[in-house]
């Protein structure tokens, strides 16, 4: 960063320019660049410890990690009207939403206490790469300490929507370059958090009044419920 501070009377940050392609750029093509680079951001990450990163050592304000993961699950006030407009629209709505709270309130209980850095929001043009290297990772605002399959779920969930991404396979190059006790109930973690973060997207396109996007995540859904 070069500059923090404020101007125009509205806080400011200037940081030095960064160049690179953003991740959903990257075709086929060029799967294997993108999952080292993806991989070795991951890895980066995990090597962060809470104390060292002083803007979010809580869990945006949840007590543990499970408490946070529990919040986001019921359907907020904010959208109460467009939920309830939106499940009589789409049928298939309500039905999906309630079997994913299902299975992750089952789950939760067992869900592991861990306290990796995660940022949440990998896509959408916020991390530059070059070549098989990360050059530039942008809004942090989503970012805090939790599960790193968390990160990994995301990448998955979104792969229908990046064929690049898609074809990096993230999920099974963490299955072989973690270790055992990182892997513990890997499968069962990695689907749950792919349900929690469709769940989020779900009120998005509800509020936003996206119905194909909708939709598509809908059908993505289906078989992570089977």
């Amino acid at each position: 960063m070069l500059y923090i501070g404020e101007a125009l009377s509205k806080a400011a940050a200037i940081s030095q320019r960064q160049f690179g392609s953003f991740v959903e750029e990257q075709g086929p093509v060029d799967a294997g660049q993108l999952g080292n680079a993806l991989m070795g951001l991951l890895m980066c990450m995990r090597s962060v410890s809470p104390q060292e990163v002083e803007w979010h050592k809580t869990l945006g304000g949840a007590p543990d990690w499970r408490s946070w993961l529990a919040r986001g699950l019921p359907v907020a006030s904010t959208i109460g009207q467009s939920w309830s407009s939106a499940c009589e629209t789409h049928t298939e709505l309500k039905r999906t939403r309630d079997e994913a709270v299902k299975a992750i309130v089952d789950w939760l209980p067992h869900c592991p206490e861990r306290r990796d850095l995660i940022h949440r929001d990998l896509l959408h043009q916020n991390v530059l790469i070059e070549r098989d290297v990360v050059t530039g990772i942008f809004s942090w605002k989503h970012s805090l300490f939790g599960d790193f399959l968390y990160d990994v779920a995301a990448c998955s969930l979104w792969s229908g929507w990046h064929p690049g991404v898609a074809a990096a396979d993230i999920w099974t190059r963490t299955l072989q370059e973690a270790s055992n006790i990182d892997l513990i109930d890997a499968e069962h973690r990695h689907r749950m958090y792919q349900l929690h973060i469709a769940i989020e997207h779900l009120y998005w396109y509800v509020h936003t009044g996206n119905d194909a996007e909708l939709l598509r995540l809908l059908d993505v859904m289906t078989p992570l419920l089977r």
